[in-house]
């Protein structure tokens, strides 16, 4: 998915700047990367919701799962919206050597909110919460990244020193 491509575009963005010191470059490459990658994954996820009967017959005319299809993909297509807000934070937390940040973020995405919410939906509201899982579980790796993001950039950010990190040893010592 291109907004991979945007993520690795923007890591070394993120280190390098980290690494000078300069956070107000970190953080403007961070938003215009989740600006672009929004904007892609709309405009990606309105084509597909218009095109999606084409898209679909690609693989298969049978009105019975055209049917069931339809509906998954037009339901899943809003959970594609939350992507890019989670993808980033992965990245700027793995540009600016915050490990624990960065596996937590990529662990809750796909295993963590999803296997708990397959878990749960499907129990109560049958085969929509299959549908549903993927969507809550993109909206809640959405918001832990935007609540991890905004703390880093609030409270952590000013305060590290990427020699605190990287310590810098003179030469010959």
């Amino acid at each position: 998915m291109p907004v991979g491509g945007f993520a690795e575009g923007l890591q070394p963005i993120v280190s390098v700047n980290f690494g000078a010191n300069k956070l107000d470059r970190v953080k403007g490459a961070i938003k215009i990367s989740l600006l672009y990658s929004l904007l892609y994954v709309v405009i990606a996820s309105v084509s597909a919701y218009l095109f999606g009967d084409n898209i679909i017959n690609l693989f298969g005319a049978r009105e019975d799962l055209l049917v069931v299809t339809k509906e998954g993909l037009y339901t899943m297509l809003i959970g594609m919206i939350f992507i890019p807000i989670t993808i980033m934070g992965v990245t700027l937390f793995q540009g600016v050597s915050k490990v624990k940040e960065s596996i937590v973020l990529n662990l809750s995405r796909q295993l963590t909110f999803l296997l708990l919410m397959l878990l749960i939906l499907p129990n109560i509201i049958g085969m929509k919460g299959v549908y549903y899982s993927y969507i809550i579980a993109e909206l809640l790796s959405a918001v832990l990244a935007g609540v991890l993001i905004i703390r880093y950039f609030n409270k952590e950010a000013p305060r590290v020193q990427s020699s605190e990190i990287y310590p810098i040893k003179e030469l010959g010592k």
